[in-house]
């Protein structure tokens, strides 16, 4: 052995002892990093020297990412001259790196991960550290072959496992690696044999060997072509410097696994520009369930923004309030059009509290001020495009309110047809009068894509007449299965003259389909859609209204309308006359055509547990 690796190699008395951290100081944004050398041998552990610096004072160092890997077992390597133990994969990761001796900064080393204090005040910093570092480090495995690359023409169309390895590698669907990815300044993806620069990534995920290739959807393979095509987006629009919103981030990698399963929250926050609404700072050693009522609280104390009630309809978690929504799984169809309404809300400029009282939260009621506005007495059974949809007995439903408050027929079916195809619109409608006149048009519509529920529910009566009769008429052996079809129907020109306040010279001039009527079908179609896809519920209230609600209201719900949501909110009383309230979810009435006001009810306090 030569002096300088009997200098290198410590002594069996100085690794007898496991390695301690020293704690670090916060003011001076302190971090570690590690210090690699070069391998004794080919076959040595890897020895490694951990520093603590100011981040703004660090010298160049590479980020390393990796995944921990659900395998757990442990080996060791020389830290400081002692003992630390660390993954099988991590090590591998190390023996590859130390072949170029520099410093790195890596979580699982560089964080002392017992210290949750420390842990959460370092994981805030995550977007610093890795996009001050000069190169982020991609470790994929010592498994990973990429030779499918670089393909021989006689290989193109032969299977290579190498893709299934590279695919379907667990690193992809790390929650971390978004962020990783998308602050990073420089990024190379290393694996045992070799390396790849961000670029060839880029290039070979637009190749046809991908966007050509026949992948099973359900399989790994195409969960990582998935995983890495909205990484390419993400770090483009960062690079961009495109507002993030942590909700629709939430939402697009709902997928993404986590060995905590607070970063699934934590390893988005670096990158969403409004993640301090919900989350100050990062905070280890708390339940998920504290962690979304948290995030609830946060959101309601600096916005009075109630629009999260919406949120909450088809998560079910008798341990939470009905007025938390569980932030990790928010991804249903209509949830996801409300997070694009709240984050358009958040855009607006000069945006401030949305009521004048903010909500108030103590334990796990939430109080909240708001108007009743009517009961529901009639429900349909939820509606489901895709097969029988008949009465639940949990969910009952009951004939029509004797109330009429829409006076003609005409007004019933425009109500009927606005509350399919418009009452969960949540930007405005260009529904009018000229609907009345259209009948042909919707029904046919209606009973393409609706029939099943539509013949589930004959018995529920609208003006005295069942719900089919509405939807029953015929027109000829028209057949239209999607209402974009209808922009060649001779009854546009009528709409375009009714609707737009064209003349019929001028329609007759057109030669093409107004945008405005494009953008109606669309609003009919996208609404038909969510109506069905949400399953929701056509209702009559009290007062005879029609509207539309969430397939888990029931006979006998409040529809509230709260200060700070513009949405009507189905509540139910959680213990009679305890005055306490749960969220059920969204409502929707159509007061078109009536005298009803909601100036004649009263504001009052709700006490929503």
């Amino acid at each position: 052995m030569t002096n300088s690796q009997q200098q290198v190699l410590p002594s069996l008395a100085q690794v007898n002892t496991k390695f301690c951290y020293s704690p670090l100081t916060y003011n001076n944004e302190e971090i570690r990093l590690l210090e690699l050398t070069s391998p004794v041998s080919m076959h040595s552990r890897p020895i490694c020297k951990l520093h603590t610096v100011p981040i703004h004072k660090a010298p160049r160092y590479k980020a390393l990412s990796y995944c921990w890997g659900l395998n757990q077992s442990k080996t060791s390597i020389l830290l400081n001259g002692k003992e630390f133990s660390v993954t099988e994969n991590l090590l591998e990761a190390l023996e590859t790196l130390q072949k170029e001796p520099g410093f790195y900064w890596v979580d699982a080393i560089c964080i002392n991960q017992a210290d949750l204090q420390e842990r959460g005040l370092q994981v805030n910093r995550m977007k610093t550290i890795f996009s001050t570092a000069e190169q982020v480090v991609v470790w994929l495995g010592g498994n990973v072959q990429l030779a499918f690359l670089y393909p021989t023409t006689a290989e193109i169309t032969q299977p290579d496992e190498g893709r299934s390895s590279f695919f379907g590698n667990a690193y992809w669907r790390r929650v971390w690696v978004v962020q990783e990815f998308a602050v990073s300044t420089s990024v190379i993806i290393l694996y045992q044999n070799g390396r790849i620069t961000w670029n060839e990534l880029l290039g070979f995920m637009e190749s046809p060997s991908v966007v050509g290739r026949n992948v099973n959807t359900a399989s790994q393979d195409w969960e990582g072509v998935e995983c890495i095509t909205r990484l390419i987006s993400l770090r483009q629009g960062f690079i961009r410097r495109s507002p993030v919103y942590l909700l629709d981030l939430l939402r697009r990698s709902r997928s993404l696994l986590a060995t905590d399963k607070l970063d699934k929250v934590y390893g988005l926050l670096g990158l969403a520009h409004d993640g301090d609404r919900f989350v100050r700072y990062p905070q280890y050693g708390i339940s998920p369930r504290t962690l979304y009522k948290r995030m609830a609280t946060s959101l309601l104390e600096k916005t009075g923004n109630l629009y999260i009630l919406c949120l909450r309809h088809d998560l079910k978690d008798d341990y939470l309030p009905s007025w938390v929504p569980q932030w990790f799984d928010v991804h249903d169809i209509r949830s996801r059009d409300w997070i694009g309404y709240m984050i358009r809300r958040s855009t607006l400029p000069d945006v401030g509290p949305l009521v004048y009282d903010l909500p108030r939260v103590q334990g796990n009621v939430l109080s909240v001020r708001g108007k009743v506005i009517d009961v529901l007495t009639s429900l349909t059974t939820p509606c489901y495009a895709g097969g029988s949809s008949r009465a639940s007995h949990e969910v009952p439903t009951i004939s029509e309110s004797r109330s009429n408050p829409y006076g003609c027929d005409d007004n019933i079916y425009f109500a009927i047809v606005k509350s399919l195809c418009f009452g969960l619109n949540l930007f405005g409608s260009s529904l009018t009068n000229h609907i009345i006149d259209q009948k042909m048009d919707i029904s046919k519509l209606l009973r393409t894509r609706l029939s099943c529920w539509i013949a589930d529910n004959e018995d529920f009566q609208v003006g005295g007449k069942g719900l089919p009769s509405w939807t029953r008429e015929t027109y000829g052996d028209i057949l239209r299965t999607n209402s974009y079809l209808l922009r060649d129907s001779p009854f546009v020109t009528n709409l375009l003259i009714r609707s737009l306040g064209l003349s019929p010279e001028v329609v007759a001039r057109l030669t093409t389909p107004s945008d405005d009527v494009l953008r109606f079908y669309k609003e009919v179609d996208d609404g038909l859609y969510t109506f069905s896809a949400a399953q929701m519920r056509l209702t009559i209230t009290e007062q005879g209204l029609i509207g539309v609600v969430m397939s888990e209201a029931s006979q006998g719900d409040t529809l509230v309308r709260f200060e700070g949501c513009e949405r009507l909110i189905v509540v139910r009383e959680a213990i009679r006359n305890n005055d306490r309230w749960v969220v059920v979810g969204e409502g929707w009435l159509c007061t078109d055509h009536t005298r009803f006001s909601e100036d004649e009810s009263e504001l009052r306090w709700f006490d929503i547990v």
